[in-house]
């Protein structure tokens, strides 16, 4: 099925019209049953979106998405993190935090959902454990930009030692 006809059979082009109106309406729960993301072709349709939620900087609506999507699939360790991610956008630390641990409990060792919970402990002030998780990113992926970024601030913050930073 084409995107265009998938656009028809899900809220997609609802979505993009009221994105681009100049004060669009919020998502409702309506529109994002779990029922729906039961099909691959549905799944796509619905990370589309979230896609374009999180280019909005339209996070509420986005972890409605998200939340919908790991209500379908709980076994999935990408839904829960994408909720991690989600809830991490909207400063829900502690709430990030136990999404990302399911996301591990599930086989996840993304350094993605890392960063996610390197940035739900630092705002939890839990600084060690943050300065631990920021280090598993760069042993993942080693340079990572946002991970040496963060980490630097926290060694700044915690010491300022320019050189250790």
């Amino acid at each position: 099925m084409g995107l265009q006809a998938r656009a028809r059979t899900f809220p997609l082009r609802s979505l993009i019209s009221r994105a681009s109106s100049a004060a669009p309406e919020p998502l409702t729960h309506q529109e994002a049953r779990p029922s729906e993301y039961l099909t691959p072709e549905a799944a796509s349709t619905w990370t589309l979106q979230g896609q374009i939620l999180q280019a909005l900087e339209r996070f509420d609506e986005l972890l409605t998405i998200r939340l919908a999507q790991a209500q379908a699939r709980p076994d999935s360790m990408a839904n829960q993190h994408n909720v991690a991610a989600a809830l991490g956008d909207l400063g829900r630390a502690s709430e990030a935090e136990v999404a990302a641990r399911r996301a591990f409990a599930l086989g996840g060792d993304a350094p993605e959902t890392w960063l996610v919970l390197a940035r739900a402990l630092l705002g939890q002030d839990r600084f060690d454990e943050a300065d631990d998780a920021f280090r598993q990113v760069l042993a993942r992926r080693p340079g990572d930009a946002d991970a040496v970024t963060d980490l630097s601030q926290l060694i700044w913050m915690r010491t300022a030692d320019l050189a250790a930073a």
